[in-house]
Parts: structure tokens; C-alpha cells; sequence
């Protein structure tokens, strides 16, 4: 494979930028994604790129920092087709490009108590769930999601929208028009309830 194209994507969830060439190269500075699903043997799903890749080597700096992993993709495998060099992936990694993508921040609800019925062992403060709200405030969205949010209505009727893989959210009083989006999360995708 020699690089014929080379542009720039960010990781949908944490922000790291990475370098997509042919062959792919990820640009991962943290451990935030599953990369031990990449491996030589085991190929993953690029979302919204190739659908499959399969990992070759990891490159470091002179201080031993990774600082980008090398990767072959499945010319087959783009999307709608059906893929004929490499086999079906386990782990799928998204990403957005940074021309078509704005920084947004996420507020993930979680159960607000640890326990089905609250109070009933203890007070119910104890059982106050410390993890129920997570922000994640350097998070990317398609700019494609600026057109459909009307500033004028989020009082009234907030936006909402299904992020894939991850649930469904609701555009925040707190977005500003021309400026950073928030997004609540309203429902998993898969809703249950476990005692923590």
C-alpha cells in the first residue's frame, strides 16, 4: 500500500487528533480506546472510514511516548460492500473529521441512587450515587447537528438525537448560538438497572 491521502480526524469521544493515510495511521496518546482489539490478527471497524483495518506496528518518540499506530485497511470493505480480505472485526473505533466537527460537552446522567429503594438500610443521602453525573467537556459533533438545533425553541422543545453507539441526548439551555453546544444524555441505548 503506498499513502495516496492524508488528512486529519478526531476522536469523537476524547479529542486526541490522529492522521488517517493509506495505510491508516491512528495518533493515540492515551489508552482511552481499546486498542488491545487492534492487534495484527484482529481487525477492527473505522467509523465513519474504511470498515476494516487490521493493526501493523506502533511508532514512538525518543522518549518512548506512542505516538501514532501504523495500520493496514481492507480496500473491500467500505461501506455497503462486502468485505473479501479480512474477517469480520469485534471492536469498532469512530472518529470525526476536524473540518466537519465542532467541540461540544456531553453531560452523562447516570441512576441518581445506588440502591433499588433508597433509604431503606441506611439514610438516603448515603445512598446518593457520587458517579451520577459525568462531564466530558472536550467532546467533537458533526457540524451537520448545528442546522437542525433552533436556538429560539430550546426553552420550549429542546433538540434531541441519537448518538450512535453511545444513546440519546438533548441539546442544553446552556448551548450558546455561534458557540459550544451542550448535550444531556436522556437514555442509554440498552436502559437497565444494577445495584451499584
Amino acid at each position: 500500500y503506498k499513502i495516496t491521502h492524508i488528512c486529519t480526524y478526531i476522536c469523537c469521544s476524547c479529542g486526541v487528533i490522529i492522521n488517517i493515510s493509506i495505510p491508516i495511521h491512528h495518533r493515540h496518546h492515551h489508552h482511552h480506546y481499546p486498542y488491545h482489539h487492534h492487534t495484527h490478527t484482529k481487525p477492527i471497524t473505522m467509523s465513519p472510514l474504511y470498515s476494516r483495518s487490521t493493526f501493523l506496528q506502533v511508532l514512538r518518540d525518543a522518549e518512548g511516548q506512542v505516538t501514532s499506530l501504523e495500520c493496514r485497511y481492507d480496500p473491500s470493505s467500505l461501506r455497503g460492500a462486502a468485505p473479501t480480505l479480512m474477517p469480520k472485526p469485534k471492536g469498532i473505533v469512530q472518529w470525526l473529521s476536524p473540518l466537519s466537527s465542532s467541540a461540544c460537552e456531553l453531560r452523562i446522567y447516570d441512576k441518581l441512587f445506588t440502591a433499588v429503594t433508597p433509604g431503606t438500610e441506611r439514610s438516603f443521602l448515603e445512598d446518593l450515587n457520587p458517579r451520577s453525573l459525568q462531564v466530558i467537556t472536550n467532546a467533537r459533533v458533526e457540524d451537520s447537528v448545528l442546522q437542525h438545533v433552533d436556538f429560539s425553541m430550546l426553552r420550549n422543545q429542546p433538540a434531541a438525537f441519537q448518538f450512535e453507539r453511545v444513546g440519546y441526548f438533548s441539546v442544553d439551555r446552556d448551548s450558546e448560538q455561534g458557540g459550544r453546544l451542550v448535550f444531556n444524555r436522556v437514555v442509554t441505548l440498552k436502559e437497565g438497572w444494577k445495584p451499584e
